[in-house]
């Protein structure tokens, strides 16, 4: 669930992707998200990746797992 601790981690080739995200959701939820690294640690969050080698996705593809405490976006290279 999005809560105004989520955050929304990233790494240095979504890092730009990370802060439109949380400028995007601050007008609908309120919410000022934190946009941190990857391995920073917290409660809920929104992991924003890119898949190396995962040629399944094809040019444009992405996966998308939920929990109760994180999201995590892999979109393709």
């Amino acid at each position: 669930m999005l809560q105004p601790d989520t955050v929304i981690r990233v790494d240095t080739a979504t890092e730009s992707l990370g802060r439109q995200l949380a400028m995007l959701l601050e007008p609908a939820t309120g919410f000022s998200l934190r946009v941190a690294g990857l391995r920073a640690n917290g409660g809920s969050s929104i992991d924003l990746r890119l898949a190396n080698d995962d040629r399944a996705l094809g040019a444009e593809g992405y996966t998308l797992e939920v929990t109760p405490q994180r999201i995590i976006i892999t979109g393709a290279m």
